[in-house]
């Protein structure tokens, strides 16, 4: 609850009129938790762990009741939480039938039974489920490869240990996790050192450049950036595999093809055509160092 108001206080400003800011509504935000406590009934915006706002809205203050118009629930799973899920219950029953408000969880495992629950609650209201697969941090997953006294017990999961060369030719390969931006940077400068070993070899434009001179950076265009990545390296595969010239005629490499030229242009889809392979041994070597590097072997 601190690191948000903190942050509010941070972010927002707002000029108000001369006066004492202990009695008018002249605070932007304010706070209320067990150990704390500012601006809560003159605030505009108020922080508050959910068994202050419980005491807040039984409190009957009709002052602090009528200014109250919406309310942000974050981590709504908690309501599950045996010692604190009855709080949360509270909260649902006790707002204000005009109060707006909005429950927000990444966690929720079965959000349509929540949203059945709160319009029983709140019949008067009408209850919107809205999903999204954006996230506002990137997820690190890892490895627990046990306790030991030697090493560290996690590792962290790259592209590289989730499938050997040979499966990279699957669509499985679009199906992994969304590798961070970090690991992306790497993968591709590693990528990129490789292949310009051979002059003729097949275009690849590394993470700085595919994405140019944007900032800040979005999370979608990484994830493109991501996805490209795996078609590039499909599309190594396939060549590395078939050894001939007919390698762009399988039904995987041309949806990779026709991906990257949407996305890059026919020019770009004419230099893969047109380019010999590189050093195919060296290829497999590369893909095997990058999955040792993460004490990882393959699942794949």
């Amino acid at each position: 609850a601190f690191q948000t108001y903190s942050e509010i206080r941070r972010r927002f400003e707002k000029s108000y009129p001369p006066g004492d800011i202990n009695t008018k509504a002249q605070a932007m935000v304010g706070i209320i938790t067990a150990d704390m406590k500012a601006f809560v009934m003159t605030s505009q915006i108020l922080v508050a762990v959910p068994e202050s706002l419980e005491n807040l809205l039984l409190s009957g203050n009709i002052h602090w009741w009528g200014r109250l118009k919406h309310v942000v629930f974050d981590e709504i799973h908690q309501i599950s939480v045996d010692d604190r899920g009855a709080v949360w219950e509270h909260l649902f029953q006790l707002l204000p039938p005009r109060c707006t408000f909005f429950a927000l969880s990444a966690t929720v495992g079965n959000p349509a039974m929540l949203k059945k629950w709160v319009e029983t609650i709140r019949s008067e209201s009408k209850v919107d489920f809205v999903p999204t697969d954006q996230r506002a941090s990137d997820l690190e997953y890892l490895h627990f490869r046990g306790l030991s006294d030697s090493s560290p017990p996690l590792f962290p999961i790259k592209l590289s240990s989730l499938f050997t060369w040979d499966k990279l030719i699957t669509s499985q390969i679009f199906k992994a996790p969304l590798q961070s931006p970090r690991d992306l940077m790497l993968l591709s400068r590693s990528l990129s050192s490789l292949l310009s070993r051979t002059s003729d070899a097949p275009p690849f434009v590394q993470m700085e450049d595919f994405l140019g001179p944007i900032f800040p950076v979005r999370r979608d265009d990484v994830a493109k950036f991501d996805l490209y990545l795996r078609h590039c390296l499909r599309l190594l595969a396939i060549h590395e595999q078939s050894g001939s010239q007919d390698w762009c005629r399988s039904n995987e490499a041309k949806d990779s093809l026709n991906w990257i030229a949407k996305q890059l242009g026919e020019e770009h889809r004419g230099k893969w055509l047109c380019s010999s392979s590189v050093d195919l041994p060296a290829l497999r070597e590369w893909w095997k160092r990058e999955n040792r590097d993460s004490d990882l072997q393959f699942a794949a």
